[in-house]
């Protein structure tokens, strides 16, 4: 696979913030064939790491409505959620989640 200045453009995303998942999005890729890519280019190593900005208040409504810490970091940081719906929508339950998916 072949994308034009991958390197420069990739750089160029994680500068502006932009996770791995939102990079391949925008490349039409997934993420093994992202992960290919970085591997060629030397990225291996470009970390994305973003710490979780939520207030106390903020983690206690959400763990009040079964949301642990995890899941709320994928729904902010990975998913691009804001933080008041990530904190009050609540999970689907793993046996459930058939029903959403297209």
């Amino acid at each position: 696979m072949v994308i034009e200045n991958f390197k420069e453009r990739y750089l160029a995303l994680k500068a502006e913030g932009k996770t791995d998942m939102q990079v391949a999005r925008l490349f039409y890729v997934g993420h093994n064939s992202l992960y290919k890519l970085k591997k060629e280019h030397g990225l291996l190593g470009v970390s994305s790491y973003k710490p979780l900005n939520v207030t106390d208040e903020q983690l206690k409504i959400a763990v009040s409505n079964g949301i642990d810490k995890n899941t709320l970091r994928l729904r902010i940081i990975h998913h691009g959620w804001d933080v008041e719906s990530a904190i009050t929508t609540p999970k689907i339950p793993a046996n459930e989640r058939w029903r959403y998916k297209n």
